[in-house]
């Protein structure tokens, strides 16, 4: 934990207003995002597209913003309670004179726009299950699907249990709650919390920027485990108490339980393997890739070279030989560029069939596919507008690579028919395998 939130603090945020949203899920929905790492996924990413889509309509599409989610898997009370923490910057940040980085902070949110942010997340998870055949369309609760689960349905549904609570004088017990527990955890009600239908979004906690230490307490408490040893005291006739995390002082309250059950909520709240419990979202912020080159390979510890970036300059090393599967501009370029970007506007207009043919290329596609790209689909045909019909293209330039891209189309083709061609493909295959043998 403070390993984390160290690394996060002085490495991934900046230091710029950071605030907490919290999402909670219906209690159909728990035990099954508490088992399967795709549905945690899915709801992780409309999460944080749905605090990003704010963040776009408050600035309209101006800036970009980023942030951290975490998963965590209890409550206060050793209890399967899946609900996502996420730390997102509290405005955006847009490219100003000289490509120079400026953070705009947006307003507190009202309301009425945490009901929109909720709604909005709430539609987009329901369909994504839906379309997966997890939820029940009429009444949009969980299949109850246990086949993946096994036993561990069992010991969620144990684990899920309220159980006994109750005060106990316990002599040299755990201390009150912590004070970070009292400042960060969503209060129920308020101007700062919203629910629909089971669902609840709480985004009332917000550091300012320059408090270091706030931000490094909030991110602790958002990456805290499971379980604090610290709480845990043992009975007299050998029953455990585990004090919740909403305690006010020593005496409770405290949850009473028998070893077993406490082991069963213990191997309940253990993520499964492959299971995320920090995902990092972010959106490009500059077009100049050595400053995020350089901290990426500071995050993952090993050296930057600013060699991988110019990657076409020419120096003493030796050219490397041009084979297949290299891509087609790539030696058109000494380094990353965007000067392709503006370009398929005006392809498109001058081609109307393979506009055409993208359109409907796109209406296959999910809208909620496209926002987790980055697109808003009523605005991804906007830079057409701007742009006239003109001249149909010039067909482009035979170069090495597209003629053997040619060859190796045409060959396919030939072969895929059968005869003797295909006969004779085969022969020299057994006979390439015979020779390289081991």
């Amino acid at each position: 934990m403070s390993g984390v939130a160290a690394n996060l603090v002085d490495r991934v945020l900046p230091d710029v207003p950071l605030r907490q949203w919290v999402l909670t899920f219906p209690w159909e929905l728990r035990r099954l995002a508490a088992f399967r790492a795709d549905v945690v996924r899915a709801f992780t990413r409309r999460f944080s597209d749905a605090v990003f889509g704010r963040f776009r309509r408050r600035f309209r599409g101006v800036g970009r913003g980023g942030g951290v989610v975490f998963q965590q898997r209890s409550g206060g009370s050793i209890n399967l309670h899946v609900h996502l923490h996420g730390l997102f910057l509290d405005g955006v940040f847009r490219r100003g004179a000289g490509d120079v980085l400026l953070f705009r902070r947006a307003t507190p949110p009202t309301r009425e726009e945490l009901a929109e942010v909720l709604h909005d997340l709430r539609e987009r998870c329901l369909r994504w299950l839906r379309r997966e055949g997890l939820v029940d369309p009429e009444d949009a609760g969980a299949t109850g699907d246990s086949s993946e689960c096994g036993a561990l349905e069992g010991l969620a549904q144990a684990a899920m249990q309220r159980g006994t609570v109750e005060s106990l004088p316990l002599p040299g017990g755990a201390g009150p709650a912590d004070a970070d527990d009292l400042a960060f955890a969503p209060q129920p009600g308020g101007r700062w919390s919203v629910e629909l239908d089971g669902w609840n979004l709480h985004a009332g906690v917000c550091i300012p920027a320059g408090d270091f230490e706030g931000r490094e307490r909030l991110v602790r408490y958002a990456a805290r485990p499971s379980l604090a040893l610290g709480r845990l005291s043992e009975l007299p006739d050998g029953r455990l108490a585990y004090r919740v995390r909403w305690a006010r002082s020593a005496s409770g309250p405290y949850r009473i339980m028998e070893p077993l059950d406490f082991l069963a909520r213990l191997a309940a709240i253990v993520p499964p393997p492959r299971y995320p419990l920090l995902t990092y979202h972010g959106e490009e912020l500059v077009s100049g890739p050595e400053a995020w080159f350089e901290r990426i390979c500071g995050y993952v510890g090993v050296p930057f070279e600013p060699q991988a970036i110019e990657y076409g300059k020419e120096g003493g090393e030796a050219p490397r030989p041009q084979g297949l599967g290299d891509p087609i501009g790539v030696g058109q370029h000494k380094r990353p560029s965007k000067a392709s970007l503006d370009k398929w506007p005006k392809e498109f207009a001058q081609d109307p069939s393979k506009l055409e043919l993208v359109r409907k290329m796109v209406e296959r596609i999910d809208p909620e596919d496209l926002r987790t790209f980055g697109y808003e689909p009523a605005d991804l045909w906007k830079p057409m507008e701007s742009v006239k019909a003109g001249k149909p293209p010039k067909p482009p330039k035979l170069t090495r690579y597209r003629l053997e891209r040619k060859m190796i189309i045409h060959l396919r083709n030939h072969a895929q028919q059968g005869g003797p061609f295909r006969r004779l493909l085969e022969k020299a295959r057994l006979a390439c395998d015979v020779l390289l043998r081991e």
